[in-house]
Order: structure tokens, then C-alpha cells, then sequence
């Protein structure tokens, strides 16, 4: 019974094989930049209805007091009690 041994390639030569198909692969940086893209975009739509809601918030209320006259309510400016 004879026990044959591989020959295996040296560390270094493992490991600049293993950085070149790494540098190759571009699987990941494309990932990361449709992830960058699609924050950027919420961003800007999260913005533009928060900025959106409060001038149409603006109007309804606009709105609401030609129809309905002014609130029944005292000035913030006075304190109660």
C-alpha cells in the first residue's frame, strides 16, 4: 500500500490567483452600486413628499376655511387659565 502525496501549489501562488480572480470579479462593486443608486432615489422621493405633504396640507386647510369659515379656537399667542 502506497500512499501517493499531491503536489499542491506554493501559498503564494494560491493567493495571487485567488486576488486576480477576485480583482475580476465584479459581481459585488455592481451590487453595491444599485444599492447606492436605489438610497439615493428613497432619498429623494422621501424628501420630496415630506416637502409635498406640508404646502398640500397647506392648501386643504386653505381649502377647508373658504368653506367652512375660521376655526372656532383662541390665538396660540394667548395663554388659557
Amino acid at each position: 500500500m502506497c500512499i501517493q502525496l499531491r503536489k499542491t501549489k506554493p501559498t503564494r501562488v494560491f493567493i495571487l490567483e485567488l486576488a486576480k480572480q477576485y480583482r475580476q470579479d465584479e459581481r459585488g462593486a455592481t451590487a453595491i452600486e444599485y444599492g447606492l443608486i436605489t438610497a439615493l432615489i428613497s432619498l429623494l422621493l422621501i424628501s420630496g413628499a415630506s416637502a409635498l405633504g406640508g404646502s398640500l396640507s397647506e392648501t386643504y386647510f386653505k381649502i377647508a376655511e373658504l368653506l367652512l369659515g375660521p376655526p372656532d379656537r383662541p390665538p396660540s399667542n394667548i395663554k388659557s387659565g
